[in-house]
Order: structure tokens, then C-alpha cells, then sequence
């Protein structure tokens, strides 16, 4: 092999994910890898550890929940599901935070997603 390629890692809690799972329970990371510019012959990891993260709080919720974006650049999706998949809120985000009204929302337990097209994280999120 040789030149700069994409390689991207996913593990799923309990499990691994299937090639085309969505919203799962896990994590998602890519690291860029470059065959062949090193004299040696060793493969090169760029960029290998993403400091993207969120902060969810507060983490059980009552009413208003607090998301931020850390290291994140661009637009994001986020979207809240239910423990069914159905998709309770989705809404694309530019900046490094969001609030949610979750007042409506039915107690129980939600799994927050964000996606910006290379990175995707996962919250578990309790509604009291």
C-alpha cells in the first residue's frame, strides 16, 4: 500500500456495529493514515486522537438540557431519539452549544447523536 488514505474504527457497546448501523450505542473515529512517506517503511498515524467531545447537563433532566460542542467546527446534526429509534427532535447546529426543551418530552431514557458528516458521538440522556 502506499499514499494517504481514510481509515475509519467503530465500536458499538455489546457488540460490533453493522456496515451500515445508524444511531447506535458507540463511537465512531477516523484517523488519517499515510502509506509510504516514511523512510522507514513504518505506517504514519495523522492526527490519530480526535478531541472532539459533548457535554450534556443536566444529566438526568427535568427541563432544560444544556448540550456544548467541544472542539467541534462546522455544522453538526443532532438528533434526540427514543429507546424505539423514533427520532424526537433533529436540528442542525453551527455553533458550539445548544439548549433543548425537554419539559414536553416524555420521561424515560433518549440517546443523543451528533454527526457532522466525519465524527459521530453518542449520549445516553434520562428524563425525570
Amino acid at each position: 500500500a502506499s499514499g494517504i488514505t481514510r481509515m475509519r474504527v467503530t465500536m458499538r457497546t455489546g457488540s460490533s456495529p453493522g456496515s451500515c448501523d445508524d444511531g447506535f450505542n458507540g463511537e465512531v473515529e477516523d484517523y488519517t493514515i499515510d502509506f509510504g512517506s516514511s523512510k522507514s517503511g513504518l505506517i504514519n498515524l495523522v492526527n490519530a486522537v480526535t478531541e472532539k467531545s459533548i457535554q450534556v447537563y443536566p444529566n438526568p433532566t427535568s427541563d432544560i438540557l444544556f448540550v456544548r460542542f467541544n472542539d467541534w467546527d462546522g455544522k453538526k446534526l443532532v438528533r434526540l431519539m427514543d429507546l424505539t429509534g423514533r427520532t424526537i427532535l433533529e436540528k442542525e447546529v453551527i455553533g458550539n452549544k445548544l439548549e433543548i426543551d425537554a419539559r414536553a418530552f416524555p420521561k424515560g431514557i433518549y440517546l443523543l447523536d451528533v454527526n457532522d458528516g466525519i465524527i459521530r458521538k453518542n449520549q445516553k440522556i434520562s428524563k425525570h
